[in-house]
């Protein structure tokens, strides 16, 4: 099915909403992470708080997801975007050291192509590898959607259309929303997940905070698989589980699983889809 985004519809509808509130909190020089779901999201912000940390604080204490995510940067775009009378969190101290007033996340994005006085950075991952993650994801939750209840595989048409219409849906909309603004770094998780030292000096150089290099290093290793499994164990339960998850947050993350799981039938289903709505598989790195 073809996803259309109407701009001139959009603009006409958003945008008597967003002039009441548009001098108040919503755009007020943040740090945005606007993400697809199962793209890195949790890890870069992790890598993230932990350079910031080392680099103002200490760098020798890691910082967990837990203290990250409840009392350091436990602010979400899409509430403060969505509620001008939402409470903000006060974000920890350290943000204030790098110039902005916040660091905040979401994988929704109300508003983003108003976005004037802060920067952004959109994370997206390839849409072969999103569904066997977001498939996983979704069948671990206690509850699963109707739609991928019967499923056994990421590869049953089910499931590839319910994550395929996601990943359509969502990437389409920011990829338009955020064309041809100067104030969007995009980053690719896979290059995220290979080159962390070298995407995060050029997130640093982006967002003008200082880069020290043996700090993006010490921040690449506290924010590793390892730092996060003691942390579940210490826990007794998974990170980020809310919704209840019976498994580690942290399932796979390889480049190119989906080979382990699509035949080429599936390929040319799946990038037909893509190709339907304006999206082409060579955007991607998929291996």
């Amino acid at each position: 099915m073809k996803i259309k985004d109407n701009k001139l519809l959009r603009y006409i509808t958003h945008y008597p909403t967003y002039k009441l509130f548009r001098n108040t909190l919503v755009d007020n020089n943040y740090i945005i992470l606007i993400t697809i779901p199962k793209s890195g999201t949790n890890y870069f912000r992790l890598l993230f708080t932990n350079y910031l940390h080392c680099l103002y604080v200490q760098d020798n204490i890691p910082i967990g997801y837990s203290e990250m995510h409840n009392e350091i940067f436990p602010n979400r775009w899409d509430k403060v975007a969505r509620n001008k009378h939402y409470k903000l969190n006060t974000p920890n101290e350290i943000i204030k050291r790098t110039g902005y007033n916040d660091f905040l996340y979401s994988h929704e994005f109300p508003y983003i192509e108003f976005i004037r006085n802060s920067k952004i950075i959109f994370l997206y991952r390839n849409p072969l590898d999103f569904i066997v993650s977001y498939y996983f994801y979704q069948k671990d939750r206690l509850h699963v959607h109707h739609r991928i209840e019967n499923a056994d595989s990421p590869n049953d048409i089910s499931s590839i259309d319910y994550c395929l219409d996601h990943f359509i849906w969502a990437y389409s909309k920011i990829r338009n929303r955020l064309n041809n603004k100067n104030n969007v770094l995009k980053i690719c998780y896979e290059i995220l997940l290979r080159e962390p030292i070298t995407t995060m000096e050029a997130v640093l150089s982006f967002l003008q905070i200082d880069i020290h290099n043996d700090k993006i290093v010490r921040a690449v290793e506290f924010s590793s698989k390892k730092y996060i499994t003691k942390e579940e164990e210490r826990l007794g339960h998974p990170i980020h589980s809310s919704e209840g998850r019976k498994n580690s947050f942290i399932r796979s993350g390889k480049i190119g699983e989906w080979k382990e799981h699509f035949s080429s039938g599936n390929l040319k289903y799946i990038e037909m889809q893509l190709n339907n709505n304006g999206i082409m598989l060579d955007e991607f790195i998929i291996e």
